[in-house]
């Protein structure tokens, strides 16, 4: 399952398993050895997930990014999944209706790739969950 997984992380970077593998110095006999089905070591994995831009998760359960947010989603508040796939989330509100705080983070938020707006989705919901903790 690695291997496949790799292989299409690869795919969706238009990169190839011998091109990201060549860059990361990781032999040819560690290649067949996923083929064959062994898993590599954890820094290994993490450095493909780097370089691919996927979750360990990803590369090593099938897990992808969009469910990984849907369960994330599902436990927390009520957000729309398309307010953080699309680019831009506020098109229909007037900016100069939002506070400068507000704007400003609406366009970190939006200059963030996918990953990183589901890494900080996350943050967000444990933030609030503690913040409402402490309220009761």
């Amino acid at each position: 399952m690695f291997f496949e997984q790799l292989k299409k992380a690869c795919n969706m970077r238009n990169t190839s398993v011998t091109a990201v593998t060549l860059q990361l110095n990781i032999s040819k006999s560690n290649v067949t050895n996923w083929k064959n089905g062994t898993i590599p070591n954890g820094d290994v994995i993490i450095r493909l997930s780097e370089l691919l831009d996927v979750t360990t998760d990803f590369l090593l359960k099938g897990t992808d990014e969009q469910s990984v947010f849907n369960n994330m989603i599902n436990n927390s508040s009520n957000v729309e999944v398309n307010s953080i796939k699309n680019e831009n989330t506020y098109n229909n509100v007037e900016k100069n209706e939002l506070s400068e705080i507000t704007q400003e983070l609406i366009n970190i938020f939006e200059n963030l790739p996918y990953k990183e707006r589901i890494k900080l989705m996350g943050i967000i919901y444990e933030f609030e969950e503690k913040y409402k903790n402490k309220k009761l």
